[in-house]
């Protein structure tokens, strides 16, 4: 697969993903292997703070690594990509929602479409967690 990706300092936002070429709505830019953590074995990943901030919910008792790029993609609410699981590789699928532009930053949404909202409890363990939004 082609390089279509480049992690780089986002504003305002620590690190971010960047197209490095322009990619077409519906095109996959990115397949990113992920390892997969038993509960045992998150529990012991939970003083590694650092690493955390960047796992996948997996399943509704697993989390995931996600290699590559994968881990630098920042939240959007009107994202211009988005992904799915390959439960049986395992990997993750990254696919253009629209043309993105190179030099744009790539977004996906991590409610899933859902209601809720993203917050993030700074350092505390985990990738944050969802609440419903206010009406």
């Amino acid at each position: 697969m082609q390089k279509f990706t480049v992690v780089k300092k986002a504003k305002g936002k620590g690190r971010g993903v960047f197209a490095t070429r322009r990619i077409k709505t519906g095109q996959i830019f990115e397949i990113a292997p992920a390892i997969v953590l038993k509960s045992h074995e998150e529990k012991r990943m939970r003083p590694l703070v650092e690493l955390s901030g960047h796992f996948y919910q997996w399943s509704a008792r697993r989390v995931a690594i996600v290699l590559g790029n994968a881990c630098f993609y920042n939240h959007s609410s009107e994202p211009n990509a988005h992904y799915w699981f390959r439960y049986v590789r395992p990997d993750v699928v990254f696919r253009a929602l629209r043309t993105i532009h190179k030099g744009e930053e790539i977004t996906h949404d991590y409610t899933a479409g859902s209601d809720r909202e993203v917050w993030f409890r700074g350092a505390m363990w985990g990738f944050g967690e969802l609440k419903r939004k206010k009406k």
